[in-house]
């Protein structure tokens, strides 16, 4: 059963998410020290930048994200 969406939308680009998270995880696994005690378990936070500021609206806008979608 599909959601109903109301209101504007804006997409978040699928393959560009995928590629910035493997380009982390990749200079992660680069920099990280092989001989550590502890294990080198990394949190990982996307944090999105708009291109333009957006007219103030005082309803929220929806964003879908293909991870958690």
């Amino acid at each position: 059963m599909g959601r109903k969406i109301i209101g504007p939308t804006v997409g978040v680009e699928e393959a560009l998410t995928d590629r910035a998270l493997r380009a982390l995880l990749k200079h992660h696994e680069a920099t990280s020290s092989k001989d550590q005690l502890l294990g080198d378990e990394l949190d990982v936070q996307v944090q999105f930048g708009l291109a333009r500021i957006p007219r103030g609206s005082p309803k929220p806008i929806r964003i879908e994200i293909p991870l958690l979608a």
